[in-house]
């Protein structure tokens, strides 16, 4: 966009403003993640809190949000991790899973963050090669990155999914 001086014809400003397209498989479980976690933090604010309003009316936004992309913000519990489940169900199987494990060696070679800068997942090379790992788990991310720092071999653990793509379960450095 550009501010044109209608008297002298000379533009006195310009702005430039990028829109990012992703596919709903892309966008929600960062999102998902975000609103698991302020769901959470909401359960310690106050009802009388000034800002308890405010933030009522984001989880609402965030909410219209995961609808738009057909989720239900009322499945997502409140979680400090970001998994969306509540607690007794952090350690049971998602139920797309088909128990497959795969065990992957290889290098990171390439961290994966969204557009805020949240941790989506990394690329792993062995010599054959390249897979992309997205986790969704914020807990990874520092291992992976220590990997991705230091060269180090990594061993991934993961599972296959009954639509092909992998969830990582854990990764082993050395």
């Amino acid at each position: 966009m550009r501010q044109v001086d209608g008297r002298r014809t000379r533009i006195v400003g310009t702005t430039q403003f990028d829109i990012h397209v992703k596919t709903r498989d892309e966008i929600a479980p960062g999102l998902v993640r975000k609103f698991s976690v302020l769901k959470h933090i909401s359960l310690s604010i106050p009802d009388d809190n000034r800002w308890r309003p405010v933030f009522d009316r984001y989880l609402g936004e965030m909410g219209d949000r995961l609808r738009g992309i057909d989720v239900d913000p009322d499945d997502v519990e409140p979680n400090p991790t970001g998994s969306g489940r509540s607690d007794d169900d952090e350690d049971k199987e998602p139920p797309d899973e088909t128990g497959e494990s795969v065990c992957i060696h290889g290098h990171v070679t390439c961290l994966h963050y969204d557009c805020c800068g949240t941790f989506e997942g990394f690329t792993l090379t062995d010599c054959d090669r390249e897979w992309y790992l997205p986790t969704g788990r914020c807990s990874l991310e520092e291992v992976a990155l220590i990997a991705y720092r230091e060269r180090m071999k990594a061993k991934v653990h993961a599972r296959k999914r009954s639509d092909g793509r992998l969830t990582v379960e854990k990764i082993v450095l050395g």
